[in-house]
C-alpha cells in the first residue's frame, strides 16, 4: 500500500491504493520526458475529427503571436467567438419551450416541470430563484412545508448524495445550482460512493415534480441530461444581457510580463485577487509577494489548507477575506463560495492548460465579485501539446466501440460499464451516465485542443473587452523571469529537504494518516511529508537504515524518473525484451480481467472491481505498441545511464538487440476448463527492419 502525492505539482486529494504500475502524476513539464523519447498515446490521424479553431495554425506562430493574431481577429470581426461557446440546443425547442431575451434584470421564472436558467455571472439568477420559491412554495403556518432539495457543485455536498434516504415522499422542487459543474463532478474520479450517489441523483431527477437547473455556462450536457432523466421536456429561460461589457481583460503567455505587472499593482497598494490552478505556482507567487512586501496581509487557500480552516473561512468569507491585501486561491475554492463586497481592485490569474478546463477556470474568476477597476490580467501557462482529440460525442462513442482503438484507448472513468466480447468487440452499457460521460469528455477535449484561444473566445462572448497585455520594460521582464526561476528552485529544494527530514513512519501509521486525509480531517504538514517519504522508500525498496537526503528526493520523486525505473526494473530482470513485454502483458491482463468485469458477480468468490484499483489502472492504461516504441526510444538513454542504474539499483544489463513484440490477448471463453488463451499477435519489427508492422 502506498499513498503517494506530489505536493509540489498537484491540487486535490488523489490518495489511492498503491500500484507500482499506477503511479499518480500531475502537472509535470513535458520536457521531463525529452531525454527518454517517451511519446504519448495518440489516435491515428484518420480517426481524428477536429474542430479547427478559426484561422490559426499551431505551427505558424509562437504562443504569444497566436494570441495576438487571434485577439486582432476578434477586434476586426474575422474570428467568431461564439463558436467556442457551448450552448444548449435552443434551436430544437419550440417557441413555447423557451424564453429568450436581453434585459438588465431577470424576468420572473415560470412554474414549469423542467426549467433551465442561463444568464451571465452576476446576472441575478439566485435572486430570481429566491423570488420564485417565495411565490410558488411559500411557508404557510400549520401546513406541511414543501420538500425542496438543493444540489450544489460543492464536492462535500454532491459526494454525500448516497446518504439520502430515497422514500416515496415526492420532491416538490429540485434545484441544481451550477448544473454544468455539478454534472462534471460525477466524472471527477473522486467519488467514494459513486454508484449509490448517482443512483440517488437519477431518482431525484426522475421523481421531482419541478426541476430548476441554473448555470452561466448552461449547455448541451445539462440539456441532454435533463432530457434523458426527466419525463417532462425542458423549458429554457435565457437572459442574454451582457453584464460583463465593462470588464477589461489583458492576456499574455509571458510569465515575466504578468509577474512584473502584478508586483507593480501590489506596490501601488492595490488589493488584488490571484486565482491559480496549479498549487506550485500559487506557493511561488505567495512566497515572492511575501518577501518583497512583508507588511502585506496575504491569504492562500489550497488543497494543503487544513479542512477545518477552509470550512470556517468559506462559511464567513466577508470576515476572513475583508482585511486581506492579496487573496490567492486554487480550485479548492469552488463554486458556491463568493465574496460580494467591493474591496479588491483587480484580478491577476495564472492558468495552466494541463489541469482544469476553460469553464472551470472561468468559474474561479467569479469567486470574487465587484472588482473596482473591472480589470483582469490573465497569464496562460501552456504545457499540453495534444491538439487532436475528438470533439463530438458521436466520434468519441465510435472510438470506444472500435475493437482495436477501444482496446488501446485510455479509459479514465471507472464508472463506465463495458466488456470485451468473444469476437473482440467491445460492448458498452449505454446508461444515463454513459451519455453524461460522453458530454464531459467532449468538453474536456475541446479545452485540451485549444485552451488559450477557447478561453479568450468565451470571455469575448460575454461582451468584455479583450486585449494583449502591454509589455513591460525588458529589464523588468528579465528580472521577473530570473526571480521566478530562482524562487521555483528554492521552493523545490526546501520541499525536498523537508521530505528527507520528515520522521520515518511504518505502514500502519501511513494507513492512519491516509484515512484521516480521506475523511477530510486535519493532518499536519509533517505527517503528509512523512507519507511521501514512506512512499519513496517503498517504491525504490530502500531499507530503513538507508538514508534519504534532499538530493535523492529531488531526483527520484519525479513521475518521469519513476516510470523509467519501473520499466527498467522489468526489462533488465528478463532475458530479452520479448520476455519483458510478455511479463507486462500477463500483469496487465489480470488487471484488465478485474476491471472489465468479466467475473460472474453472483459468484461469492469474486466481488466487483474495487473503485480505487479501477481508477488508478484506467488512468495509466497504455498501448503495448506505444510501450514497445518507448522502450526502443529509450535505448540510447539506457546505454548512457546503465552503469549508474546498475550501481544504484543492482540490476542486470539488457541486450539491446531484441525485437519488440506486442501481444493482443483475448479473454478465454467462460466455459473453458483449460488455461489456453487464443492469441492473435501483432509483431512490431525493429526500426532497422525493411518491412513495416504486420499482423497474423
Amino acid at each position: 500500500m502506498s499513498f503517494d502525492h506530489d505536493f509540489d505539482y498537484g491540487e486535490g486529494n488523489y490518495f489511492s491504493d498503491y500500484d507500482r504500475n499506477s503511479e499518480i502524476s500531475s502537472g509535470i513539464d513535458s520536457e521531463d520526458f525529452s531525454e527518454y523519447g517517451v511519446q504519448e498515446l495518440r489516435l491515428p490521424a484518420c480517426q481524428c475529427e477536429q474542430a479547427k479553431s478559426s484561422v490559426l495554425s499551431h505551427k505558424d506562430y509562437s504562443r504569444e503571436g497566436r494570441l495576438s493574431k487571434h485577439i486582432g481577429g476578434l477586434h476586426d470581426g474575422s474570428v467568431d467567438s461564439s463558436l467556442s461557446v457551448d450552448i444548449s440546443e435552443d434551436d430544437k425547442l419550440a417557441d413555447s419551450q423557451k424564453t429568450i431575451y436581453s434585459e438588465p434584470f431577470m424576468r420572473e421564472y415560470g412554474l414549469v416541470r423542467s426549467l433551465l436558467i442561463r444568464a451571465q455571472m452576476k446576472g441575478g439568477k439566485t435572486k430570481g430563484l429566491r423570488q420564485f420559491v417565495n411565490k410558488y412554495f411559500p411557508a404557510v403556518p400549520h401546513v406541511k412545508p414543501a420538500v425542496i432539495q438543493f444540489v450544489t457543485f460543492r464536492q462535500t455536498f454532491i459526494e454525500s448524495l448516497h446518504r439520502l434516504s430515497i422514500t416515496d415522499e415526492p420532491i416538490n422542487l429540485l434545484i441544481i445550482d451550477e448544473s454544468e459543474s455539478t454534472l462534471a463532478q460525477f466524472s471527477s474520479g473522486l467519488h467514494k460512493h459513486f454508484t449509490s450517489s448517482f443512483a440517488a441523483f437519477q431518482s431525484m431527477m426522475h421523481s421531482a415534480k419541478h426541476l430548476i437547473c441554473m448555470d452561466a455556462n448552461l449547455g448541451n450536457r445539462t440539456y441532454y441530461s435533463v432530457q434523458r432523466m426527466r419525463r417532462f421536456p425542458p423549458h429554457l429561460h435565457w437572459n442574454q444581457y451582457l453584464w460583463a461589457k465593462e470588464d477589461l481583460f489583458y492576456f499574455t503567455t509571458q510569465i515575466g510580463d504578468w509577474l512584473a505587472s502584478l508586483l507593480k499593482a501590489v506596490e501601488n497598494s492595490q488589493k488584488i485577487v490571484i486565482p491559480v490552478n496549479v498549487l506550485k505556482d500559487a506557493k511561488l507567487i505567495e512566497h515572492h509577494i511575501r518577501n518583497k512586501f512583508p507588511n502585506k496581509k496575504i491569504g492562500l487557500y489550497s488543497s494543503e489548507t487544513l479542512p477545518s480552516t477552509k470550512k470556517e473561512h468559506f462559511n464567513d468569507v466577508d470576515s476572513y477575506w475583508g482585511d486581506l491585501d492579496v487573496l490567492i486561491y486554487t480550485p479548492t475554492v469552488s463554486a458556491g463560495v463568493s465574496y460580494e463586497l467591493e474591496r479588491f481592485d483587480s484580478v491577476f490569474a495564472c492558468f495552466s492548460d494541463n489541469l482544469c478546463n476553460v469553464e472551470t477556470c472561468r468559474q474561479m474568476l467569479a469567486r470574487v465579485h465587484n472588482i473596482r477597476s473591472h480589470q483582469y490580467f490573465i497569464c496562460f501557462r501552456l504545457i499540453n501539446e495534444c491538439h487532436d482529440l475528438l470533439v463530438t460525442t458521436d466520434s468519441i462513442s465510435q472510438l470506444l466501440h472500435d475493437k482495436r482503438s477501444g482496446l488501446y484507448q485510455q479509459i479514465t472513468d471507472f464508472a463506465l460499464h463495458f466488456e470485451h466480447m468473444v469476437d473482440g468487440n467491445i460492448l458498452f452499457y449505454k446508461s444515463n451516465y454513459f451519455y453524461l460521460w460522453l458530454e464531459t469528455e467532449r468538453l474536456k477535449n475541446l479545452s485540451k485542443n485549444n485552451f488559450m484561444l477557447r478561453f479568450v473566445d468565451q470571455i469575448h462572448y460575454t461582451g468584455a473587452q479583450v486585449n494583449l497585455l502591454p509589455t513591460n520594460g525588458r529589464e523588468d521582464i528579465t528580472a521577473s523571469n530570473k526571480v521566478y526561476r530562482d524562487i521555483k528552485a528554492q521552493l523545490e529544494n526546501e520541499h525536498c529537504e523537508a521530505v528527507a527530514g520528515a520522521p520515518d513512519i511504518g505502514r500502519d501509521t501511513a494507513l492512519d494518516i491516509w484515512e484521516k486525509m480521506n475523511n477530510e480531517e486535519d493532518v499536519p504538514l509533517t505527517d503528509r511529508l512523512s507519507v511521501k517519504k514512506f512512499n519513496l522508500r517503498g517504491f525504490y525498496y530502500l531499507d530503513e537504515d538507508e538514508k534519504i537526503n534532499g538530493d535523492f528526493v529531488k531526483k527520484y520523486s519525479k513521475p518521469a524518473v519513476k516510470s523509467v525505473y519501473d520499466n527498467l526494473e522489468v526489462i533488465t530482470h528478463e532475458h530479452s525484451l520479448d520476455n519483458a513485454l510478455q511479463k507486462l502483458r500477463g500483469q496487465e491482463y489480470t488487471k484488465y480481467h478485474d476491471i472489465l468485469g468479466v467475473y460472474d458477480y453472483d459468484d461469492e468468490n469474486h466481488s466487483p472491481p474495487n473503485y480505487t484499483e479501477g481508477r488508478d489502472l484506467m488512468n495509466e492504461r497504455k498501448s503495448y505498441i506505444t510501450l514497445a516504441s518507448n522502450i526502443r526510444n529509450m535505448l540510447s538513454a539506457i546505454k548512457k545511464h546503465l552503469d549508474k542504474f546498475i550501481y544504484e539499483f543492482e540490476v542486470s544489463p539488457l541486450s539491446t538487440r531484441s525485437y519488440g513484440k506486442c501481444m493482443v490477448y483475448r479473454f478465454k471463453n467462460p466455459g473453458e476448463k483449460t488455461v489456453q488463451i487464443n492469441i492473435p499477435s501483432l509483431e512490431i519489427r525493429s526500426s532497422s527492419s525493411d518491412t513495416s508492422s504486420t499482423s497474423s
